[in-house]
């Protein structure tokens, strides 16, 4: 994690954001993934960005453990002499938005390329049979 937090930035995260949310919106707004199936889509990228909240690194040079993936989006601070915690955790709303959007995104862009890949085997199984 500790790779992860240190490489990935703001800035990368806005670059994918800036072109996956429009094209999971207009997945689904154009009907190629069911609006309930959506629905479900984006449950599983809320669910996704909760359980990546117990993905932890440690930054000693920051004296902060940050928790969250892709971006931390909780840190709280710790005592580099004896390790211990100090303060209390504190979120990091813009992080712990784009986190959610990024998982929501994807969850959406990843259902709608599996069921076109199984319109098109289905397509071609229907057609090999005929």
């Amino acid at each position: 994690m500790e790779l992860l937090h240190d490489s990935i930035r703001g800035i990368h995260m806005l670059h994918w954001l800036t072109a996956a949310v429009p094209l999971a919106t207009l997945v689904v707004v154009s009907g190629m993934v069911p609006s309930r199936r959506a629905a479900h889509l984006l449950l599983l990228g809320v669910a996704a960005t909760m359980a990546t909240a117990v993905l932890g690194s440690a930054a000693p040079e920051l004296a902060q453990l940050r928790y969250g993936a892709p971006l931390p989006m909780a840190q709280v601070g710790v005592d580099p002499l004896t390790g211990e915690l100090r303060g209390s955790i504190t979120v990091l709303r813009a992080c712990f938005v784009a986190n959610l959007l990024f998982w929501c995104s994807g969850t959406v862009l990843a259902g709608a390329f599996i069921r076109g890949l199984a319109r098109r085997i289905a397509w071609i199984r229907a057609g090999s049979t005929a």
